[in-house]
């Protein structure tokens, strides 16, 4: 899983740290958008494939970023 896309975002799958925390697996995972913004997100896992999980984590990370440009393109068309 090194990109994901999705209506004309890409983001880069930088990578993840696992660590235990009070006996369960959370998992750092970091990434950054196609502009250099970069992202670091936190994920209890509790069963299922990591790279699935990371992978459906940056799909709702990317969802919610072109809902919110979007949101902003209509402001400043209104605005205009």
């Amino acid at each position: 899983m090194s990109s994901r896309y999705l209506e004309g975002e890409v983001i880069k799958y930088l990578g993840y740290d696992k660590i235990l925390e009070n006996g369960k697996m959370i998992v750092h995972a970091h990434g950054q958008f196609e502009d250099g913004r970069k992202f670091y997100i936190t994920i209890p896992v509790t069963s299922g494939l990591l790279d699935d999980i990371i992978a459906g984590e940056f799909d709702k990370i990317l969802e919610t970023e072109v809902m919110r440009e979007g949101r902003e393109n209509e402001r400043s068309s209104l605005t205009a």
